[in-house]
């Protein structure tokens, strides 16, 4: 739960180039500021307690977000309660006086996306659900405002929780480096130590501590509420007033931010952790930059973009295309006390730590003894343009925008201050602000060197014996009815059906076109049938490395003359390979459409994979396998997935070091020759323009485009069951906490029990905070700070089903045992009456939720079409989950949970 924001969260990626205009769109031009302004149409109110109210009427679907943010986090905090924010976020969710329950049980009948996170300045609580819901979200957020219990027997169960997620958080060496370099930079400051706190201190907070903390910030004077959505301004805060207004303004007066702390000092000497990895890297921070209303955050953002926005910036150019370094990236950050700049890269092979350092100094030295060119302050300022207006499409980033803006940036208009000071950014600007803030002095290095190489080690596999354990009665789902409005159980309207104008090109390439002018905007997802799912076991890595390949080069253009005419424009393309297919998809200015689409049409078609950008390509992904060889989530996603899978099948096939070493340039040109075309194709587009426009583009950009001879297809074995249940294991040095992963072969998606499953699911672990296993495992026990279930679908073939916890290595035994017992009970006795009902009506209430976006029916229209249902089968879910019974979900239970035939996988420390 926790969560790190940005003024501007844009992705920095676009490009401007020359190109014909063409019919239904004009030349590119700078966004209109008046138009895309976030705060246009937003309402201030004021309540009499003090509680601030921002209010947007956005009617595209009937979905709404309520959010509230409190101007607290661990900047507030002291030496002894550091943490507190965030464990005091943790137990909000665990009831009020009036409402004794788990709230996510609450929200989940609700169908509602909550969730909550806790920053260095700020604490905010944010959910979307149907506008219907929104009388129910604003009693709870108001209840907890003044009412959280915060109860001894809660607050010992939450702080095993967040030790659980603190140690996961320490698995990634990343973190910990942070974590040290930070505490380097800012040694007498709040904002040096970690968020989530020091151990030591969440294992000593009293429940006294807790509430004395809570009722100092939790306050409507020091709250905002948003509310992004479909609704009715006025009847909306009539509900406000009836909620919050109710809420009295406390006597005592405001607690007054921190004084003003010690300054960051920058440091001589580097940090250095020597500790089990398998991959060196560096980080470095300037600390005493200025603060988030400071007049240079705009300047220091370009000076950000120009050194690490794109393949464009400095650090790719200097040290990444050298050979010098696998990434290099950065960021600033804005607080309310300081700002700091971010700088992490990755050594290539022979390359030491302090050369890479010093290659990264001399970047920043040539900005400042330099400064920067025209283009770049062009590219750069229309990247972080266009991230704004495409990174606000949504109403939950809208939402949040604001809300951050208001309790971070004391004003909730700071965005559109934002980019007026940056049109006003000049050359001059950037190289002042690199001489002013990024001096030598002000700086902290960190550096992580492995003591000694980690690889998952063990992993024969065990027949398993579980201890005898009774898991606890399962809570009443009835229950929530005494705790929610009667307007919480009404059926919620579904948006209309968006249907698409569909086409196919004469080559086979399927098209769909979803016109959608809410805003100035287009987004476009697809794939090609080109996943790993067709390497072999000697090529493993082969789909991955072409993918990632497409972009490197063309026939006509270089891979930086690839890039620049996207991220001049700031327009995105990026591709994703998976087993069955390597997905894509980009956003861009409406205007940018053209371009995008022939940067899409020049990668599917004319790559031409130039040697030395395969070979650098190559070495980047040995060094990322090296990382994941040491990251427990992906050793034990891993071997799970070669023990599911029997060899032939398209998920049963792991790269290895060795198969990613003997690819050649020749492996990639003859793969992309047999399996991108464009019958293996499909493309969905979602935004401003004129189909016709579009259909003509496309038709003039795919018409040379052909394949020949069979489409390659995969085929998907059956899964066989496992005699009895066995156990592997993986063991990582020095790691924290363990991933454990349970699971037996279950069902495809085309199988008429899926929407049985999913019920099930629901019931047993579709959400941690309210399902079964979360209720009995986390809450109750405390064994893990996350648990949930699924039913993994493998392409068009047989899934399974599975568990995934994570626990500290001493509890992985009774993780295990107490989540066998689990369902054990739940495959014998099948779920109850009440359950049933419960799991379906969250189920009901989600779905509308899930399709606020155009985006989302594209999603939809493209499953439906890859598993061979009519058009859409995916809007008419919740007719056939309301068709489900008592008696499928039980015989499901029954026949897909098999306790004693489990494959157990657990990725630990010795």
């Amino acid at each position: 739960m926790r969560f790190t924001a940005a003024l501007l969260t844009a992705v920095l990626v676009g490009n401007i180039v020359v190109l014909p205009t063409l019919p239904g769109w004009t030349d590119s031009a700078p966004p209109n500021s008046a138009a895309n302004s976030l705060v246009r149409d937003v309402r201030e109110t004021r309540l009499e307690n003090g509680l601030r109210v921002l209010t947007k009427e956005v009617k595209t679907a009937p979905v709404t977000a309520v959010q509230v943010w409190y101007r607290v986090g661990s900047r507030n905090e002291m030496p002894g309660i550091t943490g507190i924010s965030h464990q005091l976020e943790h137990m909000l969710f665990k009831g009020t006086e009036s409402r004794p329950i788990q709230f996510g049980r609450l929200f989940a009948a609700l169908g509602s996306n909550s969730n909550a996170f806790t920053s260095y300045d700020m604490t905010a609580y944010v959910g979307t659900a149907a506008s219907d819901k929104v009388e129910a979200l604003l009693q709870l957020e108001a209840d907890r405002l003044v009412n959280a219990a915060i109860r001894d027997e809660d607050l010992a169960s939450e702080k095993t929780v967040v030790l659980s997620e603190l140690d996961g958080s320490n698995n990634n060496p990343g973190t910990r480096l942070y974590r040290a370099v930070m505490k380097a930079a800012y040694p007498e400051n709040a904002y040096g130590w970690p968020v989530i706190g020091f151990r030591t201190d969440v294992e000593q907070y009293t429940t006294a501590k807790v509430r004395d903390y809570y009722r100092r910030f939790y306050r409507p004077d020091n709250a905002t509420l948003v509310v992004v959505g479909n609704f009715e301004t006025e009847a909306l805060l009539a509900k406000v007033k009836k909620t919050f207004g109710a809420i009295a303004r406390p006597q005592a007066p405001l607690v007054p931010l921190p004084s003003p702390a010690a300054p960051g000092r920058g440091q001589a000497q580097p940090v250095v952790l020597r500790e089990p990895g398998s991959v060196p890297f560096l980080q470095m921070v300037y600390v005493n930059l200025p603060t988030i209303a400071g007049d240079d955050v705009a300047a220091l953002d370009v000076l950000d973009g120009v050194l690490s926005g794109g393949k464009n910036s400095r650090f790719y150019q200097g040290l990444v295309q050298t050979g010098k370094a696998t990434r290099a990236s950065g960021y600033t950050y804005n607080a309310i006390g300081t700002g700091w700049y971010y700088v992490s890269a990755t050594p290539s092979p022979g390359v030491a730590l302090p050369e890479l350092s010093s290659l990264l100094e001399q970047e920043l030295t040539t900005v400042q003894t330099k400064g920067i060119t025209a283009a770049e302050l062009a590219r750069v300022r229309q990247q972080i343009e266009a991230g704004y207006i495409l990174n606000n499409r949504s109403i939950d980033n809208q939402a949040q925008q604001l809300g951050y803006n208001q309790a971070v940036g004391g004003d909730y208009r700071l965005g559109d201050r934002y980019l007026a000071a940056l049109r006003r950014v000049t050359v001059a600007d950037v190289q002042r602000v690199a001489q002013q803030y990024l001096k030598v002095e002000n700086r902290v290095v960190g550096y992580f060197e492995p003591s000694e190489l980690t690889a998952a080690g063990g992993g024969e596999a065990q027949s398993v014996q579980h201890q005898s354990y009774t898991p606890s009665t399962p809570v009443d789902p009835e229950e929530v009815k005494r705790y929610l409005p009667a307007s919480a159980f009404a059926p919620s309207a579904l948006p209309p059906l968006r249907q698409p104008e569909a086409f196919t090109l004469k080559n086979g390439l399927q098209v769909w076109l979803w016109p959608d002018r809410s805003t100035p905007t287009v987004t476009f997802t697809g794939d090609v049938q080109a996943g790993t799912g067709f390497d072999t076991a000697a090529k493993a890595g082969l789909a991955r490395l072409t993918a990632r390949n497409l972009t490197s080069g063309t026939q006509s253009q270089t891979a930086l003359e690839f890039a620049r005419r996207l991220e001049e424009r700031g327009a995105s393309l990026q591709f994703s390979p998976g087993r069955d297919a390597v997905g894509f998809g980009g956003a861009a200015l409406a205007q940018d459409l053209p371009v995008v689409l022939r940067q899409l049409g020049a990668a599917l078609q004319e790559a031409i994979f130039p040697e030395e950008e395969f070979r650098r390509s190559q070495n980047q992904d040995l060094v990322n396998l090296k990382s994941e060889l040491d990251s427990p989530n992906r050793v034990a996603v891993r071997a799970f997935q070669e023990a599911m899978y029997p060899a032939g099948h398209p998920y049963h096939v792991m790269v290895t070091p060795d198969s990613l070493q003997s690819l050649t340039r020749t492996d990639l040109v003859n793969f992309y020759r047999q399996y991108y075309r464009p019958d293996s194709t499909r493309l969905a587009i979602v935004g401003d323009f004129e189909p016709a426009a579009v259909k003509s583009l496309l038709t003039e950009i795919f018409a040379d485009w052909s394949a020949t001879g069979p489409k390659p297809t995969l085929t998907y074995p059956d899964l066989a069951n496992r005699p009895r249940s066995e156990k592997i294991r993986r063991l990582l040095t020095g790691k924290t906490q363990a991933i454990v992963l349970l699971g037996s072969p279950a069902i495809a998606r085309i199988d008429p029990r899926f929407e049985a499953a999913q019920v099930l699911n629901q019931v047993l672990g579709g959400d941690t905070l309210s399902s079964r296993l979360g209720t009995e495992i986390r809450d109750r026990q405390g064994l893990t700070y996350g648990i949930y279930s699924f039913f993994s679908t493998a392409g068009k073939g047989q899934g399974h089903f599975g568990v995934y916890l994570q626990t500290n290595p001493k509890d992985v035994e009774r993780a295990i045992d107490a989540t066998v017992a689990l369902l054990r009970e739940v495959s014998s006795r099948g779920i109850t009456a009440a359950e049933l009902t419960a799991a379906k009506r969250t189920l009901l209430n989600q779905f509308p939720v899930g399709l606020a976006d155009p985006e989302d029916f594209a999603e939809g229209f493209l499953a439906d079409a890859f598993y061979g249902f009519g058009p859409g089968h995916f809007y008419r879910l919740p007719e056939r989950i309301q068709a489900v019974t008592l008696a499928d979900v039980n015989r499901v239970a029954q026949e897909l949970i098999q306790p004693d035939r489990l494959l157990v996988v657990a990725a630990t420390a010795p």
